[in-house]
């Protein structure tokens, strides 16, 4: 019979440690004597000390296939992930741009960038599936960063000046290299749109960040406002110089006076904290015939432009820059821009370069 004094103890990984034996004697009897003191406790220095724990028996062949399952999981992931940021490095990513424009003028002020994913066929897709894998991967920075550069490129291609908004996760905000890149000099204002939700989110440190990117002459929106659980005072505390209210508020202001009254409030609200109001997703007439006399600043979503590429954003600003605005009626329902589908085939150059290529330009 196995000496019951002699055993192994071994460190598996943080917070995990194990005894080997060599027979089931062995075993049980230092699984007994483990557990004496949490039954019992003990008193050091005229303290009672309760200890706690989870212990149980394992065989060696269970243990090892323990370790084997999560080193493959761990291989899976970090395969998953090098996948992940092949597809943002070798050009399947693309950017669409939705203008925004001025109520009062008609002008088209500044515009949002979105992320598009090409298919097997160099077909643009909603990013949802994708954005949930980046996010589990922890990589949303790593876009992030991707994101802005080929705004970059995309401007520099078409001599685009257009302020331009980005969207960033509460993740992003915490990302050095991220945030160094934002504050590069452009020829062009380079701004950021933030969630309710991420700012509800935030650290002091994050909200410092923030402030930060302020003083460099960053615009900070605040998008879909009015998902969230913030109050007024939190808007009150938030570093932003644009409120975007959400397209569902916009859409039931039209079926609900409650829902109207709470835009109206919204608009007023922006007023009195000296920040700009944006509508998204105006899709009628009507929607945009209330902004108007609720007095929001600008406005954005279908009933004007679709998201387009870079090239059909820069034939917007060149044929009609302008729209003008009757005073007396509502905008009429201008055609919308070219649509990202619509230019699937000669969307951006980068099905065939890469990034990397791109940049050396």
């Amino acid at each position: 019979m196995d000496n019951p004094t002699r055993r192994t103890l071994t460190r598996l990984e943080k917070g995990f440690h194990a005894v080997v034996a060599v027979c089931i004697t062995t075993a049980l009897f230092v699984l007994e004597r483990l557990t004496e003191p949490m039954t019992s406790g003990g008193s050091v220095e005229g303290h009672f000390i309760f200890l706690a724990g989870t212990m149980g028996l394992v065989s060696a062949s269970l243990w090892i296939y323990s370790l084997w399952s999560r080193r493959r999981q761990k291989v899976i992931r970090e395969a998953s992930a090098a996948l992940i940021r092949k597809d943002i490095d070798r050009g399947r990513l693309v950017m669409a741009y939705q203008p925004i424009l001025d109520m009062d003028s008609g002008e088209v002020v500044s515009c949002e960038a979105l992320l598009r994913v090409l298919d097997n066929e160099n077909k643009p897709m909603a990013p949802a599936r994708f954005l949930v894998e980046v996010e589990e991967h922890g990589l949303q920075a790593y876009l992030s960063r991707a994101i802005v550069r080929m705004v970059e490129v995309d401007y520099r291609e078409h001599r685009l000046s257009l302020p331009v908004t980005v969207n960033l996760s509460l993740a992003d905000i915490g990302d050095d290299d991220l945030i160094t890149l934002l504050l590069v000099p452009r020829s062009f204002a380079l701004n950021i749109e933030v969630t309710e939700t991420a700012f509800l989110g935030a650290t002091p440190h994050a909200l410092q960040t923030l402030d930060r990117l302020r003083g460099r002459g960053v615009k900070i929106y605040l998008d879909d406002f009015g998902t969230g659980y913030s109050s007024f005072t939190h808007l009150a505390e938030m570093p932003i110089d644009v409120l975007k209210i959400d397209r569902e508020f916009i859409r039931k202001s039209q079926l609900s006076p409650k829902h109207a009254a709470i835009c109206k409030t919204i608009v007023d609200l922006t007023r009195t904290i000296d920040v700009a109001s944006v509508a998204e997703g105006v899709e009628t007439v009507e929607e945009q015939r209330f902004l108007r006399g609720i007095g929001c600043d600008r406005i954005q979503g279908y009933l004007y432009h679709r998201p387009m590429t870079a090239s059909a954003l820069a034939s917007v600003l060149s044929d009609a820059p302008r729209m003008p605005v009757p005073q007396s009626k509502p905008w009429a329902v201008h055609a919308p821009g070219p649509s990202l589908t619509a230019h699937a085939t000669a969307i951006h150059p980068m099905p065939t370069r890469t990034l990397a290529e791109h940049l050396a330009n």
